[in-house]
């Protein structure tokens, strides 16, 4: 399915009203039919939601306005959304609200941990941050763009927190790929009581040079 199929279906749909016995164009109904079955398999109980052949038509033609309203027009959305219905304990039908609640990635489907537990991992590590099992780089991320020393000190909330999570996690969700610095990353420093401190090999590097230095003087 892609966005030019949907907005055909919906255009017809919002056409009819004018031309009541149009039908869905073949493409479209194929695809909600195909949705359907697979949904049918995934809830036995389904017959209980459509108790005639015209409330399945109805429902059918619902779903793709639907769609089209919450932005669900691509098929990985929707492929997606399926997984989710697979996974679902539940025996009865789904509605179109649940469904396309299901299309619509969270953190979680990426590896990513809830806001609440980054932000806990963040809060509890960030005296240590260089010798932290980090649970995605992301939540490293996070951490550093939000301030150790004020996650350390309580100064920086949850709320705080959100704000730099929940682009961090966008950015994930569209393909960027973090990172966390080893310990023995020239550029890697983190705080301590409010100032930077820098790695040991950082520290090495400078004992030598001014060694070097004062070995010229």
């Amino acid at each position: 399915m892609n966005t030019q199929l949907l907005n055909s279906a919906v255009n017809q749909i919002k056409t009819a009203s004018v031309q009541p016995k149009r039908e869905l164009n073949d493409q479209a109904a194929s695809f909600v039919n195909d949705l359907f079955k697979s949904l049918q398999v995934a809830y036995p109980a389904w017959k209980q939601a459509f108790t005639t052949e015209q409330d399945l038509k109805l429902t059918k033609k619902s779903w793709i306005r639907a769609f089209q309203e919450s932005g669900i027009t691509q098929k990985e959305q929707v492929a997606l959304g399926m997984k989710k219905a697979r996974q679902d304990e539940s025996d009865f039908f789904p509605s179109s609200g649940k469904f396309i609640a299901w299309c619509k990635p969270t953190p979680e489907d990426y590896g990513l941990p809830t806001l609440a537990e980054a932000y806990r991992e963040t809060a509890n590590n960030a005296d240590h941050v260089l010798s932290h099992k980090w649970s995605h780089p992301a939540v490293y991320k996070a951490g550093s763009m939000t301030g150790w020393f004020e996650l350390r000190n309580g100064e920086a909330k949850e709320a705080d927190f959100k704000k730099v999570y929940d682009q961090i996690c966008s950015e994930v969700m569209r393909g960027k790929v973090f990172m966390v610095p080893s310990p023995e990353s020239n550029t890697l420093e983190h705080h301590s009581h409010g100032k930077k401190v820098k790695t040991q090999q950082n520290i090495n590097k400078g004992n030598a040079a001014l060694a070097a230095l004062r070995g010229r003087l």
